[in-house]
């Protein structure tokens, strides 16, 4: 029982800082790339946010009514509605 103590006391204990070692070393890794992962998503999100700015500014009211102007259209006025009366094109018929 005593040789265990002396033998087998010891080689457990190194064999459990070794394997501390490693999974220390495992662990700085995986936190590094967490960290990478981190700037990525923060990146991303501004980047979304700034196109979802764009998308809002592009889109809004006077700035379509500028571009269609800029195009050549004109408000509609009475004579200028086009309406196609009664047609069968979108009428579900059985």
């Amino acid at each position: 029982m005593k040789k265990f103590l002396y033998v087998g006391v010891p080689i457990v204990a190194f064999i459990l800082i070794v394997g501390q070692i490693l999974i220390a070393n495992e662990l700085a890794g995986v936190r590094t790339n967490i960290h990478s992962l981190d700037t990525q998503i923060a990146t991303l999100t501004d980047e979304r946010d700034l196109l979802r700015q764009q998308v809002a500014s592009a889109s809004a009211l006077t700035t379509v009514s500028a571009k269609a102007k800029l195009a050549g259209f004109i408000p509609p006025t009475k004579s200028s509605v086009l309406s196609l009366g009664d047609s069968a094109v979108a009428i579900n018929q059985k």
